[in-house]
Formats: C-alpha cells, structure tokens, sequence
C-alpha cells in the first residue's frame, strides 16, 4: 500500500503540467505581492512583462511549428495528386 501511493506521488511530480504561467504566477504570488508600496508594484509590472513576452515568444514558436506543418501536408497533397495522375495515364493507356 505504501509502495502505491509512492507511486502515485512520483509519477505526479514527475508529469508535465499543463498550465499556463499567468494561471502559475497567481498562485506563486507571495508576502512580498501583498505590500503596496511601489517598488512591489514595479517589481509585478516587471515580472508579468517577463512572463508576457515569455508567452508570446512560445505562441511564435508555436505558429511557426503550425505554419510548417501545414506546408508538409499540402506538398504531400500535391505528390498523391501527382501520383493519381500518373497512376491513371498509365491505366488508361
């Protein structure tokens, strides 16, 4: 039984999660987020800039897989319609 729920808890800390980092950071915000002056609120500004642009730069990565990934599919496409083709030439003939 322990031997289980060992496992269980290291296959859970050993998977990916998931989750956004805005999701993340709301969570993660600590003593230091609950003071008002502002030098904590610069310091929020700064970190959630950091994390935006973290963001974006995966999102790019991320149409850019997209964007290549489309451009396979349709020159595979393009061969099998070629192929088509010349499949019924040669059929015909």
């Amino acid at each position: 039984m322990l031997r289980a729920s060992l496992s269980r808890s290291t296959r859970a800390l050993t998977q990916p999660r998931l989750i956004s980092m805005s999701a993340y950071r709301q969570y993660t915000e600590g003593a230091i987020r609950s003071g008002g002056d502002t030098f904590s609120k610069k310091e929020k500004a700064v970190e959630d800039h950091f994390f935006h642009q973290q963001e974006v730069a995966k999102l790019k990565k991320l149409h850019d897989q997209l964007a290549h990934m489309e451009k396979e599919v349709f020159q595979s496409k393009e061969r099998v319609k070629e192929k088509l083709k010349e499949h019924e030439s040669k059929s015909s003939k």
